[in-house]
């Protein structure tokens, strides 16, 4: 299957969620992803979820990284196309996405931005939220596309290989 046609089954299936549903289950995906930011020394990068596109909602992620550390700059910035890629260091770096893989790969909305950013901060713990819905068997991966560290869904937690160090 083409990127361009898993992307638009993904957003279909996304869109069947409801609202009540996403902020459920988008409060037990941001505990489980606290429990592995346990120690933030450094900054972190989260991205700004869309209500209209039934994404993992952030707020409470956000919320809670900020009030358990204070010191921490986080990022919240919705990112377009166009952006330009930050030149700060995160210490973790969480990312959207349409669906993934057990591998940890991701797809997108299809703009390239995440990756691009991703692949010039090699040191960042990079984490993806999603629904166990979005998983899919195989996502297509290209020379330019950037695996995530783990992927943190309501049921599981997927990691990338050995190396991750959390």
């Amino acid at each position: 299957m083409t990127k361009a046609k898993l992307r638009n089954l993904l957003r279909q299936n996304r869109q069947r969620k409801n609202l009540e549903e996403v902020q459920l289950t988008s409060i037990d995906i941001a505990i489980r992803c606290l429990e592995i930011m346990n120690a933030v020394d450094g900054a972190v990068h989260v991205y700004s979820s869309q209500k209209e596109w039934q994404e993992v909602d952030t707020s409470f992620l956000t919320s809670e990284i900020a009030l358990r550390f204070p010191a921490v700059r986080i990022d919240t910035s919705l990112k377009t196309p166009d952006a330009d890629i930050p030149l700060q260091m995160y210490q973790y770096i969480i990312v959207p996405l349409l669906g993934f893989d057990a591998a940890c790969n991701r797809i997108g909305m299809g703009a390239g931005w995440y990756d691009r950013f991703l692949k010039d901060k090699p040191g960042a713990i990079t984490i993806g939220l999603a629904f166990e819905s979005q998983k899919v068997p195989r996502i297509p991966v290209e020379s330019h596309d950037v695996a995530l560290d783990i992927i943190i869904t309501e049921v599981t937690m997927y990691r990338r290989g050995a190396d991750v160090t959390i």
